[in-house]
């Protein structure tokens, strides 16, 4: 409960302030600037758990270790190209990316920069 109301509370902040910057740019640069900004957030985190999960010795992390181990023996996999399950990883970060991702940041964007408090 605590970690929902944190994200909510930082979510209202991230609006209010995300409200300055969609006044003085496009919703296009705001939609591109944003999703910079989460690609290198994801990044980040995603290198965290690769790290953490290698020097975990406990159940602390072992989810995290075993979604590192999936992803790391996934594209170590000997023959990638003709996995069968490579077709629908990639139709899924198509539409990750795509509809999920970048449709809602630039409605979003473009939303912000024309409504006004």
């Amino acid at each position: 409960d605590v970690f929902v109301m944190a994200a909510a509370f930082s979510y209202t902040f991230h609006c209010i302030r995300l409200e300055r910057f969609a006044k003085e740019s496009s919703a296009l640069q705001l939609a591109a600037c944003k999703a910079t900004t989460e690609t290198a957030w994801t990044l980040l985190l995603l290198g965290s758990i690769f790290g953490i999960s290698r020097f975990d010795d406990g159940d602390l992390f072992s989810s995290a270790q075993a979604t590192s181990n999936d992803i790391i023996s996934f594209f170590q996999s000997e023959n990638l190209v003709a996995n069968p399950a490579l077709p629908s990883a990639i139709l899924a970060i198509v539409w990750t990316g795509l509809v999920t991702v970048a449709y809602t940041i630039y409605a979003q964007s473009f939303g912000q920069s024309r409504v006004s408090p």
